[in-house]
């Protein structure tokens, strides 16, 4: 299966420059950018005329945002910028051998309004008087699996000679900014679940999911929690936050677990029970098809 370093490797092997060399390959609706840096640099400036989705490949930069603390952006994490906003970048580990790889995508404003229109006329969002709208400066996050997937698939059309390239690449930037506001939507009431609780029926139930992470949960239990019946409460939270109720469970339950797994005095065993596993093989099970590695194998590299 492809990745986006194979996918956004070098056809011809000459560079321009050893900092933020760049490919290009445009549609009307969007530039896809490819920069790969070869030597250490710091406080290299960029900034696009668009909306633009950054999403790190290989290495490690340092990012400085304008009035934010700078922080480090690694592989399988992206960033949302507004149009005009500045990047300052340092690549502190960056060499011809272990080269950092970034994409930018700039994606046409006209494009993601249309979206938000369509969105909003027929998937509103779960709360009367809100909408859907690309409103979060400097959004930084990790990649989730749709994410990921709909990233390799535009790569791999922008790099098509295929005539219908332009209609292609169109449905997919739909698809791409979609699955963007829904991971926004996600990370925002994830991280203001605990203020919005009292006037927001998900809201309420993300947090009622991490208070009871520990105990059976069901759709039905939950949705009776948010005052909603199961069939519409399923189909709001799928629609707002790009996942079912039971995903999210199992995303919470593997975040929690990640934290407890930090500590070297509690067992494998107990730390499953703590998150919902009566059954540490399942446990295992589950954390190793979502992380990749076991949970003894996760504590091992911290």
């Amino acid at each position: 299966m492809s990745s986006l370093k194979t996918l956004t490797d070098l056809r011809h092997p000459a560079l321009d420059t050893l900092v933020e060399n760049r490919r290009c390959f445009a549609t009307s609706q969007a530039e896809l950018n490819i920069y790969d840096t070869q030597q250490y640099a710091e406080w290299v400036s960029l900034r696009f005329d668009a909306p633009v989705l950054t999403s790190m490949v290989t290495g490690k930069k340092v990012m400085h945002l304008e009035g934010e603390p700078a922080f480090e952006f690694f592989p399988g994490q992206s960033l949302v910028m507004p149009a005009g906003g500045p990047m300052y970048i340092d690549f502190p580990e960056a060499t011809a051998e272990n080269p950092t790889r970034c994409l930018a995508l700039a994606l046409s404003g006209d494009l993601i309004r249309e979206t938000l229109v369509l969105l909003n006329e027929f998937y509103p969002r779960a709360e009367t008087g809100e909408t859907w709208e690309m409103d979060h400066p400097n959004f930084h996050f990790s990649n989730d699996e749709g994410l990921y997937q709909t990233l390799l698939r535009l790569v791999s059309l922008f790099r098509e000679e295929h005539p219908a390239r332009e209609l292609f690449t169109r449905q997919m930037l739909r698809e791409l900014i979609v699955r963007l506001l829904q991971t926004q939507a996600r990370e925002m009431l994830v991280e203001r679940a605990a203020q919005k609780a009292t006037s927001h029926r998900l809201a309420w139930a993300v947090e009622y999911v991490r208070s009871h992470l520990h105990e059976t949960l069901s759709v039905e239990q939950i949705s009776e929690q948010a005052c909603m019946s199961a069939p519409h409460f399923y189909r709001s939270f799928k629609n707002e936050l790009g996942l079912t109720p039971m995903e999210f469970v199992t995303q919470e339950r593997l975040r929690k677990a990640k934290q407890l797994l930090c500590d070297p005095d509690r067992s494998v065993s107990e730390i499953g029970m703590e998150v919902g596993y009566s059954n540490v093989s399942y446990f295992s099970r589950v954390f190793k098809q979502q992380e990749g590695v076991s949970p003894t194998e996760f504590r091992s590299k911290k």
